[in-house]
């Protein structure tokens, strides 16, 4: 029970930043969008360092911790991709839809394992 605290604590900041994130998008706030992706790639990594340091934990929720890992391993891809074109205002809109599925995604894995 301790580890799942844990796990949700290091989540949380991750979510927030997922929304924050999306919310830029939408207002076309492209470099606060920017910035706001890459600490949520940052924060979901975290979360991906503290599943891999507590494998019994992962073991035992597998499906979530599957979901986790995929889809916070895509937020960082995106996030390294998408970032710079985001800063530089050059993000197509097919990209910009993928980012926002992605993100929704990710949000969608995190809190389904609440």
């Amino acid at each position: 029970m301790k580890q799942a605290h844990e796990l949700r604590a290091l989540e949380q900041p991750t979510v927030r930043e997922i929304k924050l994130t999306f919310i830029a998008l939408m207002l076309r706030h492209d470099g606060r969008a920017a910035e706001r992706l890459e600490r949520a790639a940052e924060d979901g990594h975290t979360v991906l360092e503290w599943v891999d340091d507590h494998r019994s934990f992962a073991s035992a929720n597998e499906p979530t911790v599957d979901c986790l890992e995929e889809s916070l391993g895509a937020l960082r891809e995106r996030a390294e991709q998408m970032a710079p074109a985001l800063r530089d205002r050059s993000l197509e809109a097919g990209e910009r839809i993928e980012l926002r599925r992605a993100l929704a995604e990710a949000a969608n894995c995190i809190q389904a394992g609440d």
